[in-house]
């Protein structure tokens, strides 16, 4: 793999076996999108492909965490057609076109990564930055054309692009994408967390657990999984299907592993999934299966016919500012990582930062606190005797079907709702969306949380109503039934 400059734009390049193929790469990804504009950059994606029509080439596209990728392979010129076109359209596109494709998204019903991985970003990151892979598209419909066009003239640039191409560049090669450097928003941090722990997962059909490393560790997750196999398959046959996922996050490594369970037995595969990650503190890797992954790792990352692909994965670490890695380099790199010094700081990190993900009927099971001696993240559940007591205080109607210390608590800084013995507050920064229907509000905070409130259900509701709208003007959606349909 070389790298060099086409037209501009960084390009990776390598001579590959097959038809010629060529892709752009740009630094635009879920990670770049809000909660009330989730699934922008999806919809980007399908606004350009649109307009790209028939081709006689095979072309698709993708949008990841914090990319989104256009790549085609067929005659050369045809090809090189494509990249030049979807650059053309990513710098304009076609807006009169998005109430048709949030139709066509809602259809297709697309995830930015795989099920595991959206778990632990969302347990971790919240409805923010690389969260947001994980959250729903609540107004697709709704999105403006100003908020497409301000996205793509911020991200799409010619600093921000990575060009791969199977065969040397030469002066056939055109980006006509603007110059410059993208302007991206800073990555959101971390929530706080207690760690380890286990968290309410999303998911009805997988137990996930992830963990932080020093470093990415493909390698690492690989292991686990392995282990988990022999354990959770071959021997007790509790799962069918155990996969591991691995990406670099804030200077950090994490590691996803989601594994499918039998009815009624997924406490068993979370305590067996922990036990995996807990015991490579006794067990290291024996010779034969560092061996193992080491031939995994080659095999997937010097294989010739995926060398495109391999081009592609780098791509979009160049598009983050992280270096490309040549395949020997990589395999070296992880190898490292399961043996000697660079071991046992990468399994001290991951037993600290462990979290399991557990599904709603295991963290709805007799209200349980914990999860064996893990606790549950509450994530800002507080005494409902800490209650405000300043701002406008709006208390429940009188009825049998609402609960008695309902109430809500609206300040200049804060929102707080008390249901019975327990208190959500949070500050009006922290309300990343809102939905609207009728007079039904969905309150969506960053880390995740929400509730929801109706204005018939307060005395003075009408005013109550008022207040939090015009507070979270900014970050009003409608809704999609993705939310609301809580009440019926």
């Amino acid at each position: 793999m070389q790298q060099t400059l086409a037209d501009g734009v960084v390009t990776l390049w390598e001579d590959a076996p097959g038809p010629f193929s060529a892709g752009l790469v740009v630094g635009m990804g879920a990670s770049d999108e809000t909660f009330t504009t989730s699934g922008i950059t999806h919809l980007i994606e399908h606004l350009v492909m649109a307009q790209i029509g028939r081709r006689p080439i095979n072309y698709n596209a993708n949008v990841d965490i914090h990319h989104s990728s256009f790549v085609a392979s067929g005659d050369r010129a045809d090809v090189l057609q494509f990249i030049e076109d979807v650059a053309l359209h990513l710098h304009a596109p076609d807006t009169s076109r998005i109430a048709h494709e949030a139709k066509v998204i809602g259809i297709e019903s697309g995830t930015y990564g795989p099920p595991a991985l959206a778990e632990a970003l969302r347990a971790r990151c919240g409805y923010r930055g690389a969260g947001l892979t994980s959250a729903p598209e609540p107004d697709l419909g709704g999105v403006s054309a100003q908020a497409v066009t301000e996205l793509t003239g911020r991200l799409v640039r010619k600093d921000g692009c990575v060009l791969v191409l199977t065969g040397e560049p030469a002066d056939d090669v055109r980006v006509p994408v603007p110059d410059g450097r993208p302007n991206r928003a800073d990555d959101a941090p971390f929530l706080s967390s207690t760690t380890p722990g286990a968290v309410r997962g999303y998911s009805e059909d997988e137990v996930t657990i992830s963990f932080l490393t020093p470093e990415s560790s493909e390698a690492l997750g690989m292991l686990v999984t392995e282990r988990a196999f022999d354990t959770l398959r071959m021997r007790d046959a509790l799962s069918y299907q155990i996969e591991d996922h691995t990406m670099a996050l804030h200077g950090h490594g994490l590691t996803a592993i989601g594994a499918d369970f039998a009815e009624e037995r997924a406490p068993e595969v979370a305590r067996a999934l922990r036990r995996e990650v807990q015991r490579l503190v006794t067990e290291p890797p024996t010779e034969a299966e560092v061996d193992h992954v080491r031939s995994q790792l080659r095999h997937r990352l010097e294989d010739s016919t995926a060398a495109f692909d391999v081009m592609v994965e780098e791509a979009g670490r160049l598009t983050r500012d992280l270096p490309a890695r040549h395949h020997s380099t990589r395999i070296e790199a992880e190898m490292a990582q399961v043996q000697g010094e660079e071991w046992n700081r990468a399994i001290a990190m991951a037993q600290d930062t462990m979290l399991v993900h557990l599904p709603l009927e295991v963290w709805e099971a007799d209200d349980a606190e914990q999860f064996d001696d893990l606790p549950f993240d509450g994530r800002r559940i507080q005494s409902a005797d800490e209650f405000p007591t300043d701002g406008e205080i709006f208390l429940r109607r009188r009825s049998r079907l609402l609960p008695r210390r309902l109430a809500v608590a609206l300040t200049g800084d804060t929102i707080a709702m008390r249901h019975g013995g327990e208190m959500r507050r949070a500050a009006w920064s922290e309300v990343v969306g809102v939905a609207h229907e009728g007079d039904t509000r969905m309150v969506v905070f960053a880390d995740g949380f929400s509730f929801g409130l109706r204005g018939r259900d307060f005395r003075r509701g009408d005013k109550m109503l008022a207040q939090l709208d015009a507070c979270t003007a900014d970050v009003r959606f409608a809704d999609t039934d993705l939310w609301l349909g809580y009440f019926g």
